[in-house]
Parts: structure tokens; C-alpha cells; sequence
């Protein structure tokens, strides 16, 4: 059975703190504690038992030991819906290591962990491990104006492909924040994770191990709500996404630094350019599509010959993708400042700004505009196609650093060309 010990702030507290220390000179003071049983029969409602619960004030889940949330039963989609209690100030949810260092597991779940609304202000998710959950390890559903979210230390080990009915899709991705369902606004951290999307069949595909989807139009379905969050995503390493590392659409005031980005071998079949629907690509590094006013700063991309899963070549893999449109509606892509990034390895171009074929009929339109790049490093990159890829609707651009080769629309923008 679950062992659920309450603990008063003293020394009980204090010694459970020492002895399950999440790094040197780390303590964690536990409310409660849930000991995992292995087990899909109880574990996951364990947990939301202990999350949910009415508590008053700040309230930290401690989790030990080996949980298996198993898979929800239709038509549910998510492990662990965690929505805090209104009097609930604080919620973290922590895991705590072993004697011989090992994090707490949580094994399978579909969207094993996801917040939904806007409580409590202050949450976050810490020293995890995920082993081989369905479409997403943690997902946010939802969060206040003034929120303070943080997500970190967090081990990703494998993620499996969900078939949505609902978006007739396929998802697979290792943290997710989208307004989907509600708004999501305050302040975001996403740090110091690993996320491996693990290995991939014929027909599977990803989304991306970092996902920022925001107020998008997407038809037939309801527009998403607004996303008015500052996200900073830093010093993660992101392995194995035949779509990108890091993907984000339709949001503005985005960090993006320090990561390690190795997409791997397998790709998404989007067809023939750079993205599809919501800045989805195949087998790159950052994608970015509707994004205003980021810094994309000292991230390193490493790009391999990629395949689908037809055993054909991916349509076109890049390490930095910033467009305007989303495939579905009209967008924009302006403000936006990207330097100091490396890519490196071997993929159709190193740096994509705009689309790389012609857009289907409709009302969609890429515009790009009064972005900079500078001192990317692309020397130790062979590109298929180009080093740095200009469509025809970036205009008013500025591109400084070492560019050995260009093509697309060179004359409409500023390029500087400074050696290495």
C-alpha cells in the first residue's frame, strides 16, 4: 500500500532533508512524502491525492522511490492533473534521491504530470527521472499573471509517440507549456534537464523536447489563449527529436541559451520545406515560428544525416529556424536577436530565416523583419544547401559573422560578413 507520512516543520523534517539531499549542500524540507510502489494501481492517484489536496500555504510533495503510472484510462489523456487547492500558496513537487544518488522514477503516464490553471503562483517540478511516458513527462496546461514556474534537473529518459483523437495527431514531446486549454503568463524557468526522446518506428514522429505553442488560430479548432509568459529555457541537454530540440510558436520575450541540442538520425516527413504546421520541422535544432523579441544566445546544435521513416532523406534539417508564418494563420517574425550560437555536424542549411519553398494558397504570409544574428559560428558545419538560408519575406534583417555560403534573398538585408 502507499505510505503517505505527514511531517511537521522540525526535526523530523530536518533529518528526512539531510538524508535525501538533491545535490551538495541541497536540502528540501518535506510536507508530505509519497513513497512510489511500483504500481499502476495506485501510484498515480497517489500522487494527485498529495498535490491536490486542501493545504494551506506553501506545500512541498517530496516523491521516493519507484513509481509506474501505468496508462489513463480512455478518454483520459492525463497521469496526474495537478490543480492546486486556492489556499495553497506554493506547490512543489520534488523528488528525492536514494542512498546511492538515484532520483525518484516515475515510469509510463500519458502527460505524466500536467498543471492546469492558475493556481498556485508559485509551482515547480525538481530532481525527477521519466522513464518512457506517452506524450509528454510534464506538461503546462495553465498558469496565472503573476506566476513563478520552474522546472528543473529533470531526467527525460525516452518518450512515446500518443495518438490524439481529439487533433486526429500524433504527440511526442518531454516538457510542454501551451495554452490550449487556458492562458499561461508570469515567469517560466525550464534548466539544467535532460530530455532524450528516445527511439522512434516507422510512423512515429515528435513535436519536440521543448515546446512552447501559444495563441495560434488553428482550424477548425478554438484559437489557443493567450500566452503572455517570459520563458527562459537554459543549460538543457536535448537529445533524439526527429523534429526539433526546441520549438516554440506564437509567443514573444523567450530566452533561449546555454542548451546542447543533438536532434539524431531519425526525422519528421514534413514535406518539402524547412517546417510545417506551427514551426514543426525535421531533425533541427531550434525552430522558432511567430516568435517576437527572444535571445537565442551560446547554444550548440549538432546536426548528423538524418532519415525518415521511409528510409528517405529528411525533406531539410537546420540548426536555427525562425519563421513568420504558422502554416495555418498570418504571422510575424521581428525584434528577435540570435548570437553566439554554434552549429556544427552536417544538414541542409545552418541557419533558416523565412520559408524555403513557396507557401500553399491562402491567407498565410512569412514575414521577417528587424531581426539580427550575429557571430554565429557555422565553420565546422557542411551544409547540403546553404550556411545561412534568407526566404523572401525577410527583409530589413541584419546577419553579421562568417556566412560561407549564402542564398535566398541576400539583397534585402544587411549582411556583414566578419571573419572568424
Amino acid at each position: 500500500m502507499i505510505k503517505i507520512d505527514w511531517l511537521k516543520v522540525g526535526a523530523a523534517s530536518a533529518v528526512l532533508a539531510a538524508a535525501f539531499a538533491q545535490s551538495a549542500g541541497a536540502q528540501v524540507t518535506c510536507t508530505v512524502t509519497v513513497t512510489g510502489q511500483n504500481d499502476p494501481a495506485v501510484d498515480a492517484s497517489a500522487v494527485q491525492s498529495a498535490t491536490n489536496q486542501a493545504f494551506v500555504g506553501d506545500l512541498t510533495v517530496c516523491l521516493q522511490g519507484t513509481f509506474d503510472f501505468g496508462a489513463p484510462v480512455p478518454p483520459a489523456v492525463i497521469s496526474v492533473a495537478i490543480s492546486a487547492s486556492p489556499f495553497t500558496t506554493a506547490l512543489h513537487v520534488v523528488g528525492l534521491n536514494d542512498t546511492q544518488g538515484k532520483k525518484a522514477t516515475i515510469r509510463n503516464g500519458v502527460q505524466a504530470l500536467a498543471k492546469q490553471g492558475a493556481q498556485p503562483p508559485i509551482f515547480s517540478i525538481e530532481n525527477l527521472r521519466f522513464e518512457q511516458p506517452q506524450f509528454s513527462a510534464v506538461s503546462i496546461l495553465g498558469a496565472g499573471p503573476a506566476s513563478n514556474i520552474k522546472l528543473s534537473n529533470l531526467n527525460i529518459a525516452g518518450v512515446r509517440t500518443f495518438f490524439f483523437p481529439a487533433f486526429n495527431g500524433r504527440f511526442r514531446e518531454g516538457i510542454v507549456v501551451t495554452t490550449g486549454v487556458g492562458p499561461v503568463g508570469g515567469d517560466i524557468e525550464i534548466s539544467n534537464n535532460v530530455i532524450d526522446g528516445g527511439t522512434y518506428a516507422a510512423d512515429d514522429t515528435s513535436v519536440g523536447g521543448i515546446v512552447l505553442t501559444g495563441a495560434l488560430p488553428q482550424p477548425p479548432f478554438p484559437p489557443n489563449q493567450p500566452f503572455t509568459a517570459r520563458v527562459r529555457i537554459s543549460d538543457n541537454k536535448l537529445v533524439n527529436w526527429s523534429s526539433s530540440g526546441i520549438l516554440a510558436a506564437g509567443i514573444s520575450e523567450l530566452t533561449i541559451e546555454r542548451n546542447v541540442i543533438q536532434p539524431g538520425a531519425f526525422a519528421n516527413t514534413i514535406g518539402a520545406g524547412c517546417t510545417g504546421a506551427n514551426g514543426v520541422a525535421a531533425a533541427s535544432g531550434i525552430s522558432l515560428q511567430s516568435v517576437r523579441d527572444a535571445t537565442i544566445r551560446d547554444n550548440t546544435i549538432t546536426l548528423v544525416p538524418a532519415l525518415t521513416g521511409a528510409g528517405t532523406p529528411a525533406p531539410c534539417t537546420a540548426g536555427i529556424i525562425l519563421t513568420g508564418p504558422t502554416n495555418v494563420a498570418p504571422g510575424i517574425a521581428d525584434g528577435n536577436i540570435v548570437y553566439r550560437n554554434r552549429v556544427k555536424g552536417s544538414g541542409t542549411y545552418g541557419i533558416v530565416v523565412g520559408v524555403t519553398t513557396s507557401l500553399p494558397p491562402g491567407p498565410t504570409t512569412s514575414v521577417e523583419t528587424d531581426n539580427l544574428f550575429a557571430l554565429n559560428r557555422l565553420g565546422n558545419f557542411a551544409p547540403l544547401g546553404a550556411s545561412l538560408f534568407i526566404g523572401p519575406g525577410a527583409n530589413g534583417n541584419a546577419f553579421v559573422g562568417n556566412f560561407p555560403s549564402l542564398s535566398g534573398n541576400v539583397a534585402g538585408n544587411d549582411v556583414i560578413t566578419r571573419l572568424p
